[in-house]
């Protein structure tokens, strides 16, 4: 049976958000990094875009709870919230916590990784990574799909 496609967020979801900004915050793993990894250009489509979203989110949640250790940060817990996107292009907006100084490191190392897994389809374009400092701007864009009753 294929799966169910949603076209908007609807309110529970929207709901969950401020929620999820605050307690990351008190537990001390403030949503402080924006990814956003273009599925189209994997070769992937909304069908199927939880498959690959679950298996990129465990591997960063791997590479997060052993980190190398030139990489000098400790274990980290994966603390983020994420929204699929099917408009124009299909991908995922991650907002997540990164220990100082891991960005770099993550960056080259996530782009290794799809490049093993996915070889030319991976371009310059496929993956997005950046500090947030407004992560309640950055909300407000993620709700960008919301349903329009909402909205």
């Amino acid at each position: 049976m294929p799966k169910r496609i949603s076209h908007f967020i609807k309110r529970e979801q929207a709901t969950n958000t401020l929620p999820a900004i605050l307690t990351a915050f008190e537990i001390g793993y403030p949503l402080n990094t924006f990814i956003t990894v273009n599925f189209k250009h994997l070769g992937y489509t909304g069908e199927n875009a939880n498959l690959l979203n679950a298996r990129l989110k465990k591997w960063v949640q791997d590479w997060l709870r052993r980190p190398k250790k030139k990489m000098r940060f400790k274990s980290t817990p994966l603390t983020m919230m994420w929204v699929i996107e099917n408009h124009n292009h299909v991908g995922v907006h991650w907002a997540l916590h990164l220990p100082y100084g891991a960005k770099k490191h993550l960056t080259l190392e996530f782009e290794r990784f799809l490049k093993r897994e996915f070889g030319d389809l991976v371009n310059d374009k496929t993956l997005k990574i950046k500090r947030v400092s407004r992560i309640l701007g950055l909300r407000k864009y993620m709700l960008k799909g919301l349903q329009d009753i909402y909205g």
